[in-house]
């Protein structure tokens, strides 16, 4: 996965799960704003996998929280490894 890939997939998910945010990181030279994206990403990618949402939305019940969990720690500890996840939000942690 490119860094520009990365960055334009946290750019699309900050626009879409959270509009005061996406508007704030306007505020923020290009590369912090990039920075901003990158972290709301992973954030956001953790808060849904956990919740059972998308982007915010639709929460469901989820059915093993600990396996989701586990898997949330798997893949940002990886990331941070500087390994690949082939996730872009927890690739987002590797640039």
């Amino acid at each position: 996965m490119t860094r520009d890939a990365v960055v334009e997939a946290a750019r699309l998910s900050i626009a879409r799960g959270s509009k005061s945010f996406a508007a704030a990181s306007t505020l923020f030279a290009k590369p912090v704003r990039e920075r901003a994206w990158l972290l709301y990403s992973w954030c956001r990618a953790c808060d849904d996998l956990a919740d059972g949402q998308d982007h915010g939305h639709g929460m469901t019940v989820v059915a093993d929280p600990e396996a989701r969990l586990e898997r949330l720690r798997t893949l940002t500890d990886r990331a941070l490894a500087g390994e690949a996840t082939g996730e872009a939000p927890f690739e987002a942690l590797r640039i």
